[in-house]
């Protein structure tokens, strides 16, 4: 684990995580992980271009609330970062194993591109202010072995083809 915030592609074999309110920047690449990604609750997680890989153990679970927000988006045009993100691919969960995959948050969050785990199990749970115009939105497709919705937010799949892997 680094102090740095500011991570760079490669392979991380404990993990990523933001502690406490400490914010965690992801530069464009292909992030190889072992042990999961979890973040605190009021720390934001920003990583545009970016393709996560979970190829071992460990959970994730992104939390976030109104003091932080998650802006993950996959690369859309090819190099991305060095080692290079494969375009339109977010998150890509290694079926030897079951993660799970907790997406808990708010209006704020932002994911963009393919997220894939055909032996993952995904929870998508939200709450957004019953004042707010905005929603929750995904522009995203999720491919996994089980997905729950949970909440009190709208929660809408915006697909755009030019987002996703073909």
């Amino acid at each position: 684990e680094y102090d740095d915030p500011n991570r760079f592609p490669g392979n991380y074999t404990t993990g990523l995580n933001a502690k406490n309110d400490q914010d965690l920047y992801l530069n464009p690449g292909l992030y190889c992980i072992r042990g999961g990604m979890k973040n605190n609750s009021k720390a934001s997680v920003t990583g545009n271009g970016v393709t996560l890989y979970f190829y071992d153990y460990g959970d994730v679970q992104l939390n976030q609330n109104n003091a932080g927000d998650v802006i993950l988006t996959s690369c859309k045009a090819e190099p991305c970062g060095n080692p290079s993100a494969i375009q339109g691919l977010l998150m890509y969960f290694d079926p030897s194993y079951q993660a799970d995959v907790q997406l808990n948050g708010s209006s704020t969050n932002i994911f963009r591109g393919t997220v894939f785990g055909s032996n993952a199990n995904f929870h998508l749970n939200g709450n957004t202010d019953t004042l707010s115009e905005e929603i929750y939105n995904f522009s995203t497709q999720i491919i996994g072995n089980w997905i729950e919705i949970n909440g009190n937010a709208m929660l809408v799949m915006n697909l755009k083809s030019d987002d996703f892997v073909s």
